[in-house]
Order: structure tokens, then sequence, then C-alpha cells
């Protein structure tokens, strides 16, 4: 929004902080009384990247004025054209650490199938895209999109710090849990599909998450050891509130595929159960160690 400053100093006349407010990324001049506002959440009131201004002359009621790029003209095109596929409905893959590539993971044995290696590192947390394109954290703060089987890799932007854990929403928005705490809390992080920060929250009671994933109902789900137990919780990524579903086993990271079904890691066991009821499905025994990544699945 720095465009809107020197184009229109008699409402937005000294430089503010951004601040997100609901669907909005936002800036609010206390000299004029007016808020500017760029819609960067997907809802059904409001058009994504929708700019609105509300105060002053505009009245109290949040007023439509254009799209961005009515404003400004967006940035050069991508200098990393590549375009990677989806990844393929029905399929699971693992990463195995300290290795990099990850596996296909056939579903009924358990066997493990190794793909390429992931050419920009280790990925710590990955999830899918609405397009169904994988994405993934590194421990250098790097948001990467990539492909399990080819390998391939480039960069989206880069967190203010390493996520260990992600989730992408069925409208883009990535969600990210931090790996090291502030003051005594992990930060559950939320951008918009490009790196724009949308809210930064701590992780309520002091909890850790060791994976997340949003589910085909639109809500987000994490497990870990809550409260001194291995739960399943439902988790609201505004607020770091959570509500536990279920408990059992000891479950690492996780993804849920569209039929609703949440794969995990307990110990060498693929684990299934019911991601919106934590109601346990089943499990059979991989054919690898313990030492297991990131889950993606669709």
């Amino acid at each position: 929004m720095d465009w809107a400053e020197p184009a229109f100093p008699q409402y937005f006349p000294q430089h503010q902080p951004d601040v997100a407010i609901g669907p909005f990324l936002a800036r609010y001049y206390p000299s004029t009384g007016i808020y500017l506002g760029v819609v960067v959440s997907i809802t059904a009131e409001y058009p994504l990247m929708g700019v609105y201004v509300l105060g002053g002359p505009f009245g109290g009621s949040p007023l439509y004025v254009g799209q961005l790029t009515d404003y400004i003209t967006p940035s050069s095109p991508d200098p990393d054209p590549v375009v990677f596929p989806a990844v393929e409905a029905g399929k699971l893959y693992v990463m195995k650490f300290p290795s990099e590539p990850f596996n296909l993971v056939d579903k009924n044995s358990g066997v493990f199938t190794p793909q390429a290696s992931i050419q920009c590192g280790g990925i710590a947390g990955a999830s899918v895209g609405p397009d169904g394109v994988a994405i993934g954290s590194l421990s250098d703060g790097r948001i990467v999109q990539f492909d399990p089987v080819s390998g391939q890799c480039k960069n989206v932007f880069t967190a203010p710090e390493w996520l260990t854990v992600i989730a992408v929403a069925p409208d883009g928005t990535i969600v990210g849990q931090s790996q090291e705490k502030s003051f005594g809390a992990h930060q559950l992080y939320r951008f918009t599909p490009t790196g724009t920060l949308i809210s930064k929250v701590p992780v309520a009671s002091g909890e850790n998450f060791w994976g997340m994933a949003f589910g085909p109902d639109g809500k987000l789900y994490g497990s870990g050891i809550l409260g001194g137990f291995s739960t399943w919780a439902e988790i609201n990524p505004a607020t770091g509130q959570f509500t536990l579903k279920g408990s059992g086993a000891a479950i690492s990271r996780v993804c849920i595929d569209s039929a609703g079904v949440a794969y995990g890691n307990d110990f060498g066991r693929l684990v299934r159960w019911n991601a919106a009821t934590g109601a346990y499905i089943g499990s059979i025994d991989m054919q690898q160690d313990t030492s297991l990544g990131p889950f993606i699945c669709r």
C-alpha cells in the first residue's frame, strides 16, 4: 500500500504499518481517521485483492474503490516459470529422514519406492495447494513449490523464521508453525499464497503441533502431544486455539486426502483415521524405520 501514500497524501498523510484486520491487510491513518485495506483472504463478501477505504469522508462501512491492479502494475513475470504437476490423487508420499527424497508409499503393503532427490534440500514441512501442487518449508525459512517425483523445486517466498510444519488452506492461505518458541509459545503464522503476512498468533497453552493439514471440510487439524497426551485437534488458525478431537497413537507428520482420511506415522506404522472425528480406521507396518518426515497426499 506504499503506492497510496504519495498518490493521495490528503487521505494517507504519513506512512503507517500494516495490520491484519479480518480478510484485510490494512493501514490506519490517525490524523485523517481513514483506513486503507487490501483483501488478502477469499470471502463471499469481498473480492480477493480488492482495495477498500473506510472512515472520514468515506463513511463507516468499507467502500470498494477497485482492484489492486487498478492502482499498481504487477511485478515482472516469474523469473522461474516452472509449472509443477499436481500430486496425483490417491497417492501418498513420505520423506524419509535423514535422506532428502520423498518415497511413494503403498497404502496396502507399506512398501516404499524412492523418488528423485528434492533439488532445494530437505523439506521440513509439506502440504498440497488448491491446485494440487506440493508446497514445502525449509530450515532457512523458504517456502517452496516442489514435485515429489522429479525433485524439481522453486522458491515462492521466505517466511520470517523456520516453519517446521505447514498446511495450505483451500483458498491457498499458507499456515505454518514456528520451530522456535517466542515468549513461551510456538507461533502460528498465516500468509497469502505469495507471502504477505496475514496474522501471527501464539499456539494456545504453549503447545506444539507435530503435524498439521486442512481437511476437505476446510478446517485445520493437527497432531501432537497436547496436555501430556498424544492428541488430534481442530485448530483455529486465526487465534491459535484448538479443540481436542481424539487421542491415542503418537502421530507425528500428517496429511489428509480428499475423502477426509488422515494419514500419519506412529513409530513406523502407517495409521489412518477420520480427520473430522478422530475415529481410528486402521494401520499397517511400513517397511522403513521410524525416522520419517513430512507426508503429502490428495
